[in-house]
């Protein structure tokens, strides 16, 4: 039994080398797959948008919030009340409140439920 191991494993051992040698130069020349294709011909704006509005500080896609949104925001604001019989901590309800004035939350597309 113990002479009979040795040559067993050697022979697994070196079946295992062969077919890594056998394996890899194929996966060489096999062709790239299409996402690596289509990551090769990002068009130049999109390589890296962080970088692109970097520069001038300018985000063309928002619009800055108009007279009356700002109005609306701060009267919504205004006439609301944080209570401690509400679903969340007051504290809490405090920051949800400054997040919707901060960010004029009467302009957003979907703010319902918000105050």
């Amino acid at each position: 039994m113990k002479s009979r191991c040795p040559p067993i494993i050697l022979s697994v051992l070196i079946l295992s080398l062969a077919l890594q040698t056998i394996t890899i130069p194929a996966l060489a020349q096999s062709e790239p797959n299409q996402s690596q294709a289509e990551f090769e011909n990002i068009p130049p704006e999109l390589e890296n948008p962080y970088q692109r509005h970097s520069e001038t500080g300018e985000h063309p896609d928002t619009i800055p919030p108009s007279p009356e949104i700002i109005a609306k925001t701060r009267e919504q604001v205004n006439s609301f009340t944080c209570t401690d019989d509400m679903d969340v901590p007051k504290i809490e309800c405090e920051a949800l409140v400054a997040l919707y004035e901060s960010t004029n939350g009467a302009g957003w597309q979907n703010n319902s439920n918000w105050l």
